[in-house]
């Protein structure tokens, strides 16, 4: 009974494998279809890596230079670009102290103007009894005994041309 119930077994595992054999053997080829692919794949990359590496240059030699030349560049635009900036500053410089003498001068010149309006002021003022008391606006001119220094303007002299100060060594 025994050995009827295993060959009755034997017999179903047999028919279980032969009933998916096919299937299994499709999954394998499929499995090995999709590697073998995959391995195509991966020879055909080492192929271009080996292909990149080998145009690539060894050493870094030539770079190096390109750099260096490029850095002594680089320094040597810092040192002009330092000396335009010291010029820029002297001439900016001596911009603004011609403007402050030409406005000092201004100055100067409505303190005569404005001197000389009060020494008018205080001589009509003794001429018309001793009153110090300022005229009205308008009042001067339509009486025309009040005499004013009309007012000149600035001479224009033109900027003296700074001279640089002297380039920093290259």
């Amino acid at each position: 009974m025994i050995r009827e119930k295993t060959r009755l077994a034997k017999g179903v595992l047999y028919w279980r494998l032969a009933e998916s054999f096919k299937a299994r053997v499709w999954n394998e080829r499929r499995t090995l279809k999709d590697l073998d692919q995959a391995l195509r794949e991966a020879q055909a990359r080492w192929v271009r890596v080996q292909k990149a590496r080998g145009s690539m240059p060894n050493n870094t030699g030539v770079f190096a230079e390109r750099v260096e030349a490029l850095r002594q560049r680089l320094d040597a635009a810092q040192v002009r670009l330092a000396g335009v900036a010291k010029q820029q500053n002297y001439l900016l410089e001596s911009l603004a102290r011609n403007e402050l003498e030409q406005q000092k001068e201004r100055i100067s010149t409505y303190q005569i103007q404005a001197r000389f309006a009060l020494a008018a002021i205080y001589d009509r003022a003794a001429l018309g009894g001793g009153a110090a008391t300022a005229p009205a606006e308008g009042a001067a001119e339509s009486q025309g005994d009040l005499e004013l220094v009309p007012e000149t303007p600035p001479t224009e002299t033109p900027p003296a041309t700074p001279t640089p100060p002297p380039e920093a060594p290259k």
